[in-house]
């Protein structure tokens, strides 16, 4: 009896703990729209001997999205005519069951364009959400010829941090050809050349790489992966998160103008450039900065630029309000950090962000979460790509998109951490009510024995 009770009470509490979980999980998935990937033709003939022996794709990254020209060489290698649907994912969850799409699809056979069809598909452990998109067209394969087709489409990047947005490629789709894909090489070039702080090229504080697969080489605008004989599973998939290009240009001609002529205002004009990279001046920024690699070395950059604009206008209200709200979110110094903000709001008394942040720091650094001293003890720079000389060049089967500024990236908003310290609590509750019952089920029964 004792036993049952109490079975009865674990079941409860598990089934308790399981519902706090998942309601965990669906507070994570609470994000903006995630944009539809980049992705390999697949096919849907499970036992084609058709073989994917070439596959070039070369990613084009523009202000505010991402221009995508792939050619994939399929050859087959059986004897007889294979004809069937070769598909191609078109549309991803947004993260609340609505399928988002690529834009401006098309596909080519041979150099021919190819009447696209549009089925749908289930999206994957979601029951009750909208199907999604895949484009379809049909491809005859004669025995022993490579067949040459080509796709193109626009993607957005999905919101990284900061100006910083992410691309995906996913190559495990791949896999459903027969055999290995003989050769590839994934490109993504940008408008500028890539260096440490314009191309995420750092490992987070938890080891998970920013950049991957990490055999990605550096060849002056382009970053690029290279294999041979691949057998691609998810972690063959390739992401890289890179700074908008228009938000790069402008530091680069801001740090021009500070060379040409050093005074507040262009002291300012940079600050505020390096600072659009990290923090966009979101008046409901509860959050300090995580920052670790690019994003500390840009951070710390703009505080170095405020500070040289303040020697040269020491009483500036419009640069000592910003200074304050960048050392706040870097966490600056305490005592300094303090000092500024104090100083900030007796100029601004009615500035929401400066209001915001001056009643949360406290908490900030009660409870730091990335502390200059934190993070240098315990980041370590990711294994080092191949930096290949520039004068290197890379040939494609497909030609560069001439790209013009446009918007710029919008970043995910943070989500607080304050759900996880309710479900701990209620976690522990569930545990205290199991020993109460546990004790009072022990002690009904010795009274009913002695009874």
């Amino acid at each position: 009896m004792v036993g049952d009770m109490i079975k009865r009470v674990m079941i409860v509490a598990v089934v308790v703990i399981a519902a706090l979980g998942m309601a965990q999980s669906a507070l994570a998935d609470a994000a903006p729209p995630r944009p539809a990937p980049g992705d390999s033709i697949q096919t849907g003939y499970i036992d084609t001997k058709v073989q994917m022996v070439s596959e070039d794709v070369l990613i084009t990254v523009g202000d505010d999205r991402a221009y995508v020209k792939a050619n994939f060489q399929l050859r087959n290698q059986g004897t007889a005519e294979e004809s069937f649907n070769v598909r191609f994912p078109i549309g991803s969850s947004d993260g609340y069951g609505n399928p988002v799409e690529v834009l401006n699809f098309a596909a080519y056979v041979d150099g021919q364009d190819s009447q696209t069809s549009i089925e749908y598909q289930p999206m994957p452990s979601c029951d009750g959400c909208k199907p999604l998109p895949w484009a379809t067209w049909p491809v005859t394969f004669p025995p022993g010829q490579t067949i040459s087709i080509d796709v193109i489409y626009q993607l957005y990047a999905k919101g990284d941090y900061g100006a910083f947005g992410q691309y995906n490629y996913i190559l495990e789709t791949g896999a459903g050809w027969y055999g290995t894909i003989g050769h590839g090489i994934v490109a993504v070039r940008l408008p500028y050349e890539v260096n440490e702080l314009n191309v995420r090229l750092d490992k987070p504080i938890d080891s998970r790489p920013i950049i991957s697969p990490d055999y990605s080489k550096i060849l002056g605008t382009d970053v690029t992966w290279e294999f041979n004989n691949l057998e691609p599973n998810q972690r063959d998939n390739v992401v890289i998160s890179v700074m908008n290009p228009a938000v790069w240009r402008e530091i680069v001609h801001a740090r021009k103008v500070v060379k040409d002529i050093s005074s507040a205002n262009s002291h300012l004009r940079l600050a505020r450039a390096y600072r659009a990279a990290v923090f966009d001046w979101d008046p409901y920024s509860y959050f300090p900065c995580s920052c670790h690699g690019a994003y500390l070395t840009i951070g710390q950059a703009s505080l170095d630029e405020y500070e040289k604009a303040l020697e040269a206008a020491p009483n500036d209200k419009t640069i000592i309000v910003e200074y304050a709200k960048m050392l706040a979110y870097m966490q600056g110094p305490k005592e300094k950090t303090y000092a500024t903000m104090s100083r900030a709001l007796s100029l601004a008394p009615n500035d929401e962000l400066l209001i915001t942040m001056s009643g949360l720091l406290d908490k900030w650094y009660a409870h730091p979460t990335s502390s200059p001293e934190q993070i240098f003890n315990s980041f370590h720079p990711t294994m080092a790509p191949t930096v290949a000389p520039v004068s290197q060049t890379l040939t494609l089967k497909v030609t560069s998109t001439e790209v013009s500024p446009d918007n710029p990236v919008t970043p995910s908003p943070q989500v607080t951490s304050d759900s996880g310290a309710l479900t701990l609590a209620v976690i522990v509750g569930v545990v205290a009510l199991i020993g109460v019952a546990a004790f009072f089920a022990v002690r009904w029964n010795s009274r009913r024995k002695s009874g």
